[in-house]
């Protein structure tokens, strides 16, 4: 008896202390905010899958561009593709944060709904202790003493007995509603962070718009509607990179004999402390969080009629920092403060090697020891700034993986 009046009174003291404090919400507003809020999110699905519809066209019109002759006029068609195509992104990504609003704004109701249910039933659950806690006070004899008939006292009974599991019942319920509120608080927070990702893919699609215009008013501007100096230009930039390929080439194979003589080092000073740790696999992680616009050998790339793309484009604010993707010896830094391309490579266990270009700032020098995830540089690309290079439509950095220095698709190890 006293453990269960114990129990009674420590349970109608939670209830009295911890109420939430609310006003009462008609139902039926709520729920037509909820049915408003609904509607919202299929006119936005709707105009998102319209938008999805034009973002094919322009691909498939890219793709069919890359298959016309190179001349001024088809790489001005391709770039107003690509722009349109861009534009697209950004009103699917806006719409998607849109809709990431409304979903907050229907938690934030339901959170607010289920708070206030709370808060009754804690009110009901108090009411139904209390009556629990004065029928605990009498036995069965002196029920049956204040009541003048058998029928009385056995009304009376079934009423403790109803209490008892309107009781039960009632806390069963509010420890219900009590995990409804903390998943949804869960999924509001979650909702938040997703609204943030989101903003900042935002501001990184209209940076990459900004540098498609600019690319292509530089263009005009250079070869000024002429084909001849465009075709000259094509030209350069096709020299410019055969000899970027041979600098690659022969560079990576000094920065593996200064990472194969460390490999030896650390292993002549093992036990002692005095090492350089580096991995003898490798397992690198993304240098960079943002999103991936142009992928390895990508079909739409705007300059394939060029050159294939051999590693991939990842979008990102310029100015981010970039970190080695894992652990390595730097191998060629590249960088002189103009606007020419701008590239830092490092030479990894197993015969890897990570090349990040179009870096507007770099933090490292040529053999030098550098960790997994340290920043080594800072993300570029806008056309005309330090780094950026020749052919480039926005901040990004060029991400790319060589395997016994053939280039080979990053997304195959990245995890």
């Amino acid at each position: 008896m006293k453990n269960r009046l114990w129990l009674l009174l420590s349970l109608l003291l939670l209830v009295s202390v911890t109420p939430i404090v609310q006003a009462k919400t008609d139902k039926s507003t709520l729920q037509n905010k909820l049915d408003k809020i609904q509607s919202d999110l299929t006119d936005k699905q709707q105009t998102y899958d319209d938008l999805q519809s034009k973002i094919d066209i322009y691909e498939e019109n890219l793709k069919s561009k890359q298959q016309e002759k190179v001349s001024l006029n088809s790489q001005i068609e391709t770039l107003d593709q690509d722009i349109e195509l861009t534009k697209a992104e950004i009103d699917q990504t806006q719409i998607e944060i849109d809709s990431l609003g409304l979903e907050i704004d229907g938690l934030e109701i339901k959170i607010s709904a289920n708070e206030e249910d709370i808060g009754e039933k804690q009110d009901q659950i108090g009411t139904l202790v209390r009556d629990l806690f004065n029928y605990d006070q009498q036995t069965y004899l002196e029920i049956a003493l204040t009541n003048s008939t058998l029928s009385e006292f056995s009304t009376q009974v079934e009423y403790t007995k109803t209490v008892n599991n309107e009781f039960k019942t009632a806390l069963d319920t509010l420890q219900d509603l009590k995990k409804q509120l903390k998943q949804d608080k869960s999924n509001l927070s979650e909702k938040k962070t997703a609204e943030e990702d989101k903003q900042t893919e935002l501001i990184t699609r209209q940076e990459s718009l900004s540098g498609e215009i600019d690319y292509k008013e530089n263009l005009l501007i250079e070869v000024q509607d002429d084909e001849v100096k465009f075709q000259q230009l094509i030209n350069d930039i096709k020299d410019e990179q055969a000899s970027y390929n041979a600098e690659i080439s022969s560079l990576e194979k000094s920065a593996r004999q200064t990472l194969d003589k460390l490999n030896q080092n650390n292993q002549k000073n093992t036990g002692t402390g005095q090492t350089d740790t580096l991995p003898s696999e490798f397992d690198p992680i993304w240098p960079v969080s943002g999103i991936v616009t142009t992928t390895f050998h990508d079909p739409n790339y705007i300059f394939r009629s060029y050159f294939e793309h051999d590693s991939i484009d990842i979008a990102a604010p310029y100015g981010t920092d970039l970190k080695a993707a894992d652990s390595g010896v730097v191998a060629i830094v590249k960088y002189d403060g103009t606007p020419s391309y701008a590239y830092i490579m490092v030479v990894h266990a197993n015969n890897f090697a990570t090349i990040y270009g179009h870096v507007s700032q770099v933090y490292v020098e040529p053999d030098q020891v550098v960790q997994k995830g340290q920043v080594i540089a800072a993300i570029g690309g806008m056309p005309g700034t330090p780094g950026a290079g020749s052919f480039t439509t926005g901040p990004h950095v060029h991400f790319g993986v060589r395997l016994n220095g053939i280039p080979v698709d990053p997304l195959l190890y990245l995890p």
